[in-house]
């Protein structure tokens, strides 16, 4: 959502897809003015809530999904105050050291660690500073938070993505935090499924999403029922994509080598944070 255009433009602009619910989030914060307090940010949720109603009907009469990145916008006040412990959370190991280590040939910048974080917190702030941090960027992921719950329960089309490979999404792995995360933000278990199966492989008319005749078998056996504990997508038994069978030892034998490679070629230590 350009921030030259108004949300509206966008909703009649033909589009198919908004990435991301910060998107939606900011084009409502620029309406909403300034969050400069507590009481204003308080204010700006309930701001959230209400033009999130109002959207859903346009978003579903054009046919727009809007895709989350939720765990990552919950990060960012983390990563300003707790960057060590959420580097200690995430599987570190696997991320590839010329993206987490930051690289001067990558736009923007990705990096992870303390000193290279994009996210980390602005220096030579003052204790006023440090409060409308807080506040600001803590409203921020609540901010997300309401717009998916109030999309989703109103039937807008909510596709599961994570913006991989930003401090500090691991490749794959930040899916089943993604799919956590919008649980506990009110999608049901199996709305979060179809969110990363059914819906984006409609949206990408791709032959795929569903286990039923005529579809590809791309598919991942689970030792336990995501519709019990949606963590249970975390326990992959095998997988079978394009007619081959990836079972539990050949994917920790993947998991091995990547990790061998990334070493290899590791310029700082990550011991601290396995």
């Amino acid at each position: 959502v350009p921030f030259s255009l108004k949300l509206a433009d966008v909703l009649n602009s033909n589009q198919s897809e908004i990435a991301h619910l910060e998107e939606v989030m900011n084009a409502f914060r620029r309406e909403f003015g300034r969050i400069d307090n507590q009481k204003n940010a308080d204010d700006f949720l309930i701001y959230v809530e209400k033009r999130s109603k109002q959207i859903a009907p346009e978003l579903i009469a054009n046919n727009i999904s809007v895709t989350t990145t939720l765990w990552l916008t919950k990060s960012f006040v983390r990563q300003k105050f707790e960057l060590e412990n959420i580097l200690k959370e995430v599987e570190l190991v696997y991320e590839n050291p010329g993206i987490s280590e930051w690289d001067e040939m990558i736009p923007q910048g990705l990096g992870w660690l303390p000193e290279v974080n994009r996210y980390k917190m602005p220096a030579n702030l003052d204790a006023d500073g440090m409060v409308w941090q807080k506040i600001f960027w803590t409203t921020y992921g609540q901010a997300c938070q309401v717009i998916l719950k109030t999309l989703s329960k109103d039937g807008v089309n909510i596709l599961a993505g994570t913006d991989t490979n930003l401090p500090p999404t691991v490749p794959g792995f930040s899916l089943h935090d993604e799919l956590i995360t919008m649980n506990d933000a009110g999608m049901s278990n199996s709305q979060v499924l179809q969110s990363a199966t059914a819906l984006p492989a409609k949206w990408l008319g791709s032959n795929t999403g569903k286990i039923m005749q005529g579809k590809k078998a791309n598919l991942v056996l689970l030792e336990a029922n995501p519709l019990i504990d949606i963590a249970n997508t975390r326990r992959v038994h095998t997988v079978l994509m394009n007619g081959r069978i990836l079972d539990r030892i050949l994917l920790d034998q993947m998991l091995e080598s990547v990790k061998k490679a990334n070493n290899s070629s590791r310029k700082k230590e990550i011991s601290q944070y396995e």
